[in-house]
């Protein structure tokens, strides 16, 4: 972090699970939202480079775990 044209998503742990990733700016309003019927095993690419310089969060949610929250940097 920071990230200028892209970051990467990876949670082996939740392979082959429904999934949904979000990137919200710091207002809470979602920019980039992608769903998946089966997260795959090896990391998405995640383009930020048509963001704005600005802070961000990830999400990542998935059934029967946790949500989890990143904090990311965009920079160019």
């Amino acid at each position: 972090n920071p990230a200028n044209d892209f970051v990467f998503i990876f949670r082996e742990t939740y392979a082959g699970q429904p999934a949904t990733v979000r990137v919200s700016n710091a207002t809470g309003i979602v920019l980039k939202h992608l769903e998946f019927d089966a997260l795959p095993s090896e990391p998405v690419r995640l383009d930020v480079g048509n963001l704005p310089e600005g802070f961000y969060q990830i999400s990542l949610q998935t059934e029967g775990y946790r949500e989890i929250v990143k904090k990311l940097i965009v920079s160019h």
